[in-house]
């Protein structure tokens, strides 16, 4: 399975991660080849959701107020 392709733009993804119990998290990482490594590697693993994505610091806070 190919994980959803990945921008430098913040994202969202609506989740019932928290209902499943899963492990929600908000991937920041500026470098946008890491940020691809890491997601496939976190959403292989059972007990962890990605929620959101950014590229900064910042964006990664208005990721998470909005999740």
């Amino acid at each position: 399975m190919n994980p959803p392709p990945i921008s430098d733009e913040p994202s969202t993804e609506s989740s019932s991660a928290e209902s499943a119990g899963k492990t929600s998290i908000v991937l920041v990482e500026d470098h946008a080849i890491l940020r691809i490594g890491l997601r496939s590697m976190l959403i292989a693993q059972p007990d962890f959701s990605v929620v959101g994505e950014a590229g900064t610091c910042s964006e990664g806070l208005e990721v998470v107020r909005a999740t």
